[in-house]
């Protein structure tokens, strides 16, 4: 009788291991289909602020919730020209 009280015991543990495993798979999956939804759902047209991480629109060069503002973004020959004036300088 001991021995069915082992094997009993083993298989409950191991169930509930294999349960949690399977949740978590289905969870990560289900956060990742959400995440594709909704990035195809808005277009792209938001996205989050670097600072306060609110939804702005992707266009926007300030935060309308905090003031935060991006970063201009310059090309690599503009950054070059910049240095050689400097260096001339």
């Amino acid at each position: 009788m001991a021995v069915g009280a082992v094997i009993a015991a083993t298989g409950g543990i191991l169930g509930g291991w294999m349960a949690t495993r399977l949740f978590l798979r289905w969870f990560r999956t289900a956060r990742n289909t959400f995440r594709f939804a909704y990035s195809f759902a808005t277009l792209r047209a938001f996205r989050r602020c670097s600072d306060c991480k609110r939804l702005i629109r992707a266009d926007a060069r300030v935060c309308s919730h905090c003031g935060y503002r991006k970063p201009v973004k310059t090309s690599r020959r503009a950054r070059k020209a910049e240095r050689q004036t400097a260096a001339v300088a």
